[in-house]
């Protein structure tokens, strides 16, 4: 097997991001002291290692030196590395791996986080994906409400999920899902999967299982890609709903307009193939939380980059669908109602949670104010 080699990026000045050295920080150093201080929770001549991409057509405006900038004012000892990306997480860069292993804090502005995200890695340090973009983002509420915060409201929806026997999704769209999460799930497929990395921001509980899943879906926009593996023309652009069937998790038929249903079965078809899996397993769905989720522009300009952020709104709920755990094609929900042991969770997209006494409990307890929970409709539909 031939794999890419990484290549060791000089240290960079950044000086003219950091103003005109008048001591001003610049707008994303809040994100910045939010993911190395809270989220990673680095010190002083730790070893950090930044992983990017080669060119600046995914994350945008050289995240990783910032961030590698900043730490080393820290004291931080920074080795930022750009790594090519793979078909998968099996082809994961061995000499990364061996970087990673050495590491105290790993941190990807690169697609090979998300690629690797159930991936056991190497060495005890912390491993971290990062989802803000470019600059704008990593200046947002998006990465910058506290970490602490975002992980106390995870945390207390995991245990209400962990602990229900069933749940329900509907939309206005037609969606009408239900399954029964102790009845018929086999003992080495959990209720939740976790993620091996970090989230920056943390923004999504792990996956839900959809084995005993049963009802319809109506999903729309368009079919993406689930980020595990890359495999070509991942994309199918949605013209309305495409109604799909589904009995114990798995697809009993494809329904909607007429020729959007057989191109859309010839698509799972296509991409079953592709990655050597199962064209009509419907594997896991999860929904954001992260209520300061955000994409500048428009969905359809760049459905690749959109699909890998906003999975973090709660306006967004994605299945995982065909091939092996997690599943290779994502489908698109929007603005779902969702609820467990009928315990409403989520409403029309908003995570009601929040305005619960619990959540409420969570935001005082962490000066999180009202405003800054509302979730943010500008998810880029």
């Amino acid at each position: 097997m031939t794999i890419a080699p990484i290549t060791r990026l000089p240290p960079a000045l950044l000086s003219a991001t950091h103003g005109a050295g008048d001591g001003t920080e610049p707008a994303w150093a809040a994100g910045i002291d939010n993911l190395l201080t809270h989220c990673a929770g680095s010190s002083a001549n730790q070893n950090l290692l930044v992983v990017v991409e080669p060119d600046e057509t995914f994350y945008k405006g050289q995240l990783g030196q910032k961030l590698a900038h900043d730490a080393r004012q820290r004291g931080l000892n920074v080795q930022v590395v750009a790594a090519p990306l793979v078909t998968g997480p099996e082809k994961f860069p061995l000499d990364l791996l061996e970087l990673i292993a050495q590491a105290d804090h790993t941190v990807f502005f690169s697609r090979l986080g998300t690629m690797g995200r159930f991936l056991k890695f190497p060495g005890v340090g912390t491993k971290i994906v990062c989802y803000t973009l470019d600059p704008t983002s990593l200046a947002s509420s998006f990465a910058t409400l506290p970490y602490a915060f975002l992980q106390a409201v995870h945390d207390a929806l995991v245990r209400k999920i962990s602990a229900s026997s069933s749940y329900r999704i509907t939309c206005a769209n037609g969606t009408n899902l239900h399954a029964e999460l102790r009845k018929g799930i086999t003992p080495d497929l959990p209720v939740l999967t976790p993620f091996t990395v970090r989230n920056f921001p943390l923004m999504v509980v792990p996956p839900i299982s959809a084995q005993t899943l049963n009802g319809t879906l109506a999903l729309s926009l368009a079919l993406l890609s689930t980020a595990t593996h890359n495999y070509p023309d991942p994309i199918l652009p949605l013209n309305g709903p495409l109604l799909l069937s589904i009995e114990q998790g798995r697809i009993s038929g494809f329904g909607g307009e007429t020729a959007q249903a057989f191109r859309a079965q010839q698509h799972f078809d296509r991409v079953a193939q592709d990655v050597n899996g199962d064209p009509r397993c419907v594997n896991s769905w999860h929904t954001g939380f992260n209520p300061g989720t955000w994409f500048a522009g428009q969905a359809k300009d760049d459905l690749l980059r959109w699909g890998n952020v906003v999975f973090g709104s709660p306006r967004y709920t994605h299945f995982h669908m065909v091939g092996s755990d997690p599943g290779d094609i994502c489908g698109s929900l929007f603005d779902a109602t969702i609820s467990f042991d009928r315990e409403v969770l989520w409403r029309d997209g908003q995570l009601v949670f929040l305005h619960t006494e619990e959540g409420q409990a969570l935001a005082t307890e962490h000066g999180v104010s009202l405003e800054s929970i509302e979730a943010s409709p500008s998810i880029g539909i």
